[in-house]
């Protein structure tokens, strides 16, 4: 739905399991689960992308 770099991307059924679940063992993983029709999924994806831009990827607790 957003925008695509390194820290935010899109994942399918077919790679979920490399892109999420693996990934979690090296660093916090952040799965935003949205619907084109949820008017309140649509707001929340660009908080939580520009949340994780700032933060370059570090999204865990400190």
């Amino acid at each position: 739905m957003g925008q695509q770099n390194s820290y935010i991307y899109d994942v399918t059924a077919q790679d979920f399991d490399a892109k999420v679940l693996a990934a979690q063992n090296e660093r916090p993983v952040m799965v935003d689960f949205w619907a084109e029709w949820c008017r309140s999924c649509r707001a929340l994806t660009p908080v939580l992308e520009a949340v994780t831009q700032d933060r370059a990827g570090q999204v865990g607790s400190r």
